[in-house]
């Protein structure tokens, strides 16, 4: 029971850190305006050179940046997560394969994000930060293909994770080896005995 108790326990505080990431990548896009709107006296007085466009397309340069940055190192620590949750279900726990297939699922869709689709994005919103708005369409395009594909993945992964936890819970309370702490013992002066 404890096996599986911690199970939970892994995947609650991975899926947490997946919505605390994702919540921190949504507020980036609107600092570069928020900042420019709550301008201090000084930071106003280093800006005015700097016409408006341009103090903004750097602004917003750099919360892209962060959030690039932000993605790159959560999908880093996701591979941890996942190897740590597949390798404690492998080894820690009498599992079946039918779990075991589904925290290997969720590790491969984590691989697939920080290996293919987070570079592949992060290069695409480079080369789109900077272009004029009529030549920054195919880009664009490019890039909402990318991130629909990540959020795609995100939910197969949720999926598998969510299966999991229901299947750690509504097994009747009992772990895989909770049986092997049940044995008969038959001697000669005594009755059955179940210890």
């Amino acid at each position: 029971m404890h096996v599986r108790r911690f199970a939970c326990f892994l995947l609650g505080v991975w899926f947490a850190g997946c919505v605390i990431a994702s919540w921190l990548g949504m507020q980036n896009p609107s600092t570069a305006d928020r900042i420019l709107t709550r301008l201090s006296p000084e930071a106003a007085r280093h800006l005015r050179d700097i016409p408006q466009q341009q103090a903004s397309a750097l602004l917003r340069y750099a919360a892209a940046e962060r959030s690039r940055s932000l993605r790159v190192h959560w999908d880093t620590l996701q591979i941890a997560c996942g190897a740590f949750f597949f390798g404690y279900l492998l080894f820690a726990s009498r599992e079946g394969k039918w779990s075991l297939a589904l925290a290997a699922w969720m590790f491969a869709m984590v691989l697939l994000q920080r290996l293919y689709i987070t570079p592949e994005s992060t290069d695409i919103g480079r080369m789109a930060d900077f272009l004029p708005t009529a030549n920054a369409g195919v880009y664009h395009n490019k890039l909402w293909v990318l991130e629909e594909a990540y959020l795609l993945v995100e939910a197969a992964k949720w999926a598998a994770g969510l299966t999991l936890l229901i299947r750690f819970v509504s097994s009747s309370g009992r772990s895989g080896d909770s049986r092997e702490n049940l044995h008969m013992v038959d001697k000669a002066n005594h009755r059955h005995i179940y210890r």
